[in-house]
């Protein structure tokens, strides 16, 4: 199945504290199983960059560890929309 995911689900799948990890999370296990095809528009990963930059986690997220999280596990995953 195509499946589009906007920041919302991208920032969820990135924090195991938010309220809808498990849900953001099992789409991704099934994006890294090949059950689905994956899009997401380069302006939802720019945004998910600076959502999580922001985010008053603990520890807070550096930029650089934004940049780890997206690289290891959202991109090798995803096929990029204009």
């Amino acid at each position: 199945m195509n499946v589009f995911c906007d920041t919302s689900v991208l920032v969820a799948a990135s924090l195991e504290a938010h309220k809808h990890h498990a849900l953001a999370k099992a789409v991704l296990e099934r994006i890294s199983r090949g059950d689905d095809i994956v899009y997401a528009s380069a302006h939802a990963l720019a945004e998910t960059f600076s959502v999580l930059s922001r985010m008053p986690t603990m520890p807070k997220l550096t930029p650089q560890d934004v940049l780890a999280i997206l690289e290891q596990n959202i991109c090798p995953h995803f096929m990029a929309t204009p």
